[in-house]
Parts: structure tokens; sequence; C-alpha cells
């Protein structure tokens, strides 16, 4: 497993569309799976036999309980998974790296990508994952004495914790979202 941070956006019930609302109304009354650190995934083989990973559960939530507010953070795997494929076609990271992200793939992933914004065009990622490192453009968003440090089973984990409107003021001139 590679070590990796994450930043999440949990957000109260209030702010999702009706129907989203309900959806997750829904699954905190259901018992809201935890989702595994691991989800399960299909390999898809394309015509030159190299495979690529899509997600293969239904998406699920982060929740959070806070002043008896449930927060929700809706992992929308699909299109984390879309973005990240496209990412990597994008970024050629090395030499070869085109045969692991087939032409018609990248068309597909561009089609179905587009298809999902435009059904749901207030639907972003809230679940960013960086291997290895904590970006140093996180840390913008929040202030030192939003940090928490906890040891749980004898590891130490660090958190910050701030809301996305405190975040949003202290990053006013990013032109990329939180997605």
């Amino acid at each position: 497993m590679v070590p990796s941070a994450e930043l999440r956006v949990f957000q109260p019930l209030e702010v999702f569309p009706v129907d989203e609302q309900r959806h997750w109304e829904r699954y905190i009354l259901g018992g809201g799976r935890v989702p595994t650190p691991h989800p399960v995934y299909h390999q898809r083989m394309t015509g030159d036999r190299l495979g690529f990973l899509r997600p293969a559960e239904a998406d699920g939530a982060l929740l959070k309980l806070v002043d008896g507010i449930y927060h929700v953070c809706p992992l929308r795997n699909r299109m984390r998974v879309l973005a990240a494929f496209l990412s990597f076609h994008e970024a050629k990271p090395f030499e070869g790296s085109e045969a692991f992200v087939p032409r018609d793939e990248v068309k597909r992933a561009r089609r179905e990508l587009s298809k999902l914004r435009r059904r749901n065009p207030s639907q972003v990622a809230c679940l960013m994952q960086s291997p290895w490192h904590v970006p140093v453009r996180w840390f913008t968003l929040f202030d030192d004495d939003e940090r928490r440090l906890v040891e749980r089973d004898g590891r130490h984990r660090l958190s910050y914790l701030t809301t996305a409107r405190r975040a949003m003021r202290r990053a006013p001139n990013t032109t990329t979202t939180i997605e």
C-alpha cells in the first residue's frame, strides 16, 4: 500500500440538492456502510490486452457527526477514476505510458465524464488523494490552530479541520476549485 494524503470536503446535509439530501438521509439511516480503504475493482481488458481498473462498487460516502449534525463527503468514485485516467493520459509521465491509455478508452472516458458532469453539474469530487506527500497548496486552506494530532492504536494521525467557507476565503486567488 502506498502512503497517501487525503483532502476530504464534508458538507452538512442541507447544502445538497433536495434529491441528493434524501439519498444521503437514506444512506445514513441504512447504517452508512463505511467504505473499506481499498475499494474492490474489476479489471477491464482492452483490445491490446492491457487492462485498467474501474470501481466495482456503488458510490458511498464518508460520514462525520459534528455537533449532532451529519456531514457527508460523497466518494463519487466513478468521477474520480475517470478524471485520474484522463489526467494520467495528459501528463504522459513516462515514455511508453500511452500504451496503458489506449486512444479509444480516452475518448470513452471523456464522453462518460462529460455526461456525468452534464447530468449533475453541481456534483464535484469531494475527496482528493496524493500519494507519498501532502501537496503544499493544501496547507493554504488551514490555520495552524486547526491542526489535530491524535494517537490511535499506537499510530499518530495528523489532520486539519475547518469549514469550507473559511478554506475558500483563505484561497481567494486560486483558479482551481476544491475537487
